[in-house]
């Protein structure tokens, strides 16, 4: 079967960022798709540490094995989160990490999953939502950054019982 007309065919990107379906190099993949696999890479270290991966690259090691373990290990949830981390944002980006591009979340479905359920769409593509952070001038002539609360979804602390699947 040949790659779909408007799929990509390059073996390109940082390795330990790339998806399963650019290093099997098997006909064409969707950009968008890898690209969902890189944010997934991407908040797994923002979460839990820049010196950690999903698929164990602690330190420099060979692109063999950082491709090898992006196709056959399954990303280590095992490690304790963060407490700040609630069962929504695992679970988002393990649905990000899904070995099978077919199985990984899409922009529909990501909008969906629970992770976003106090968002509305429909404002933010109105341009109806308020910023996260307002810039005040303040009173001794300079500027203070006054950010909004997180909502408790994003700074949830405490109990870790339950799935990974709410």
């Amino acid at each position: 079967k040949s790659p779909r007309r408007d799929s990509c065919r390059t073996l390109c990107g940082t390795p330990s960022y790339m998806a399963p379906e650019i290093i099997k190099q098997q006909g064409g993949y969707d950009g968008k798709s890898v690209d969902f696999w890189a944010l997934g890479i991407t908040l797994f270290e923002l979460c839990f540490g820049l010196d950690k991966s999903p698929f164990g690259f602690y330190e420099a090691i060979p692109v063999a094995d950082c491709f090898r373990r992006v196709l056959t290990k399954d990303a280590d949830f095992d490690e304790t989160p963060p407490q700040a981390l609630s069962l929504k944002t695992i679970s988002f980006i393990r649905k990000l990490l899904t070995r099978n591009p077919r199985d990984r979340l899409t922009i529909a479905k990501a909008k969906d999953h629970p992770f976003f359920k106090r968002i509305t769409w429909e404002k933010v593509a109105r341009l109806e939502c308020p910023p996260i952070c307002a810039i005040v001038e303040t009173a001794e002539s300079g500027y203070l950054e006054q950010c909004a609360a997180l909502e408790e979804e994003f700074t949830k602390f405490g109990d870790y019982s339950g799935t990974l699947e709410e």
